[in-house]
Order: structure tokens, then sequence, then C-alpha cells
């Protein structure tokens, strides 16, 4: 799998955030990385470690996450937060990438749509066609954007393909070398898997969503001051 790019910004974004929580830890509030952990929806602390020790890339996402569940404002972790999200936006381009499948395995409803989410030319969409995964925030329309081939980290989402043709959205817990397998949290259910890799053709990171154009009503314009229910004209002669 292909290594994840660790900047010099995320490094020292790493070093000011280790910095801030170690503050907490040996202060009053006696802040551990389990209850970190858990402030940020973490499945295990593993992962507010590999972001302490500048092992994973920051996202404004995770930046503002971190603000949050510490307590401090957003630009004690990173002092030019507001200038790179700026220009972040700025930089966003709508590109075409193609929608491969479904999650149900039905045909999609397009063969392939426009995102700014991502930049990567491996990148392929799968379009979630059931309401199963709207507890997970899911909406059934709306399309996954995968990176292909990336390395793996504890609480990544992912997009699995089973050789049987098994499709399943999870949260990716580990793997293990002894057995070889995957250990997944099942997105609609929360139930945990065990996958044996060789069983296993496709695990990506799912890397971010586009979700579906709501329909806009045309509607009526309303008197002034007219907020009385209209009749309805009566069907009885």
């Amino acid at each position: 799998m292909t290594k994840r790019n660790i900047t010099s910004r995320d490094i020292e974004i790493a070093q000011r955030l280790k910095t801030i929580f170690e503050n907490k830890k040996y202060g009053p509030e006696r802040l551990t990385q389990a209850k970190l952990a858990d402030r940020l929806g973490f499945e295990q602390q593993v992962s507010v470690s590999q972001y302490l020790n500048g092992r994973l890339p920051f996202r404004a996402e995770a930046i503002a996450n971190f603000a949050a569940a510490l307590e401090v404002d957003v630009t004690e972790i990173d002092p030019d937060f507001f200038t790179h999200l700026k220009i972040n936006l700025n930089e966003r381009k709508t590109r075409l990438i193609s929608v491969t499948g479904t999650v149900t395995g039905n045909r999609p409803s397009s063969i392939t749509i426009r995102t700014t989410i991502g930049n990567n030319v491996s990148d392929y969409a799968i379009e979630v066609d059931t309401q199963e995964y709207r507890e997970a925030g899911l909406r059934q329309g709306c399309h996954l954007i995968i990176e292909a081939g990336v390395e793996l980290f504890e609480d990544d989402d992912v997009y699995v393909l089973t050789h049987a043709g098994q499709r399943l959205l999870a949260t990716y817990i580990g793997h293990s070398a002894e057995d070889n397998t995957y250990h997944l949290r099942d997105m609609k259910d929360g139930a945990l898997l065990q996958l044996p890799a060789g069983e296993v053709r496709v695990i990506d990171l799912i890397s971010g969503i586009e979700q579906p154009q709501k329909q806009r009503i045309q509607r009526g314009v309303r008197a002034a001051g007219d907020n009385a229910p209209q009749s309805q004209p009566s069907l009885i002669n």
C-alpha cells in the first residue's frame, strides 16, 4: 500500500498538539490519551498516539476536532489554519471520476460524478443505493469517494469487496499478522467482523462523501400577511 504523505507542516502541527495535550495531561485535568480518544470518537487510543507523533496527516477536519476535544482555539494547534483553509478552498477544482459500482452490487445510476474531493488519479466512487447506512450518516443516493491502495490506520472508514462479491462499508480496526485477518466494525449495525485477507479483493479508504442534490419544489408566493392555510375546494357538490 502507498504510504500517506506526511509534510513538515504536519510534523509542526503534531508537535504543537502534543504540547497542548501534555499540558492537560500533567495539569489539573489529568487528561489521558484514552479519554481524548473517547472525546474524538476513536475506537482506541492508538489513533491519538499516531496524530501526536506525526504519523498521520492533518486535514482541516482533524485539527478542528482536536481543538474542540481539547477546548482550545484551532489556531493554537495550527496558527495558519484559516490561511491554509482559504487556500485549499480556492484550489478546489471539480473533476470527473468513475462510479465503479454500488453498495448493493446493482448498476449505479450514473457512470461518472463530479467531485472536489481528493486529487489522486486512482480515486473512484461507489454509490450508496440503500437506506441501510442512514444511521451512519450516509443518505441513499450519495457517493463515497474511494482512495485506492493507500495505507490504512485504525478508525479509517473503508470500502470492502470480497472475492465472493460481498460489499461492506466498515470502520478499520486493524490487521492481525498472526492469522492474516482484517478486523472491522460494520458501519451498518456496529457488528465486529473478522475477514481473512485471502477472501478480500479490495479494502480501500473512504476519503469523502458527495451528498445527493435535493430537488427543490417550485412553490407559489404567499401574499404578505397571509399566514392562514389555504382552504381546499370541496369535492362534494
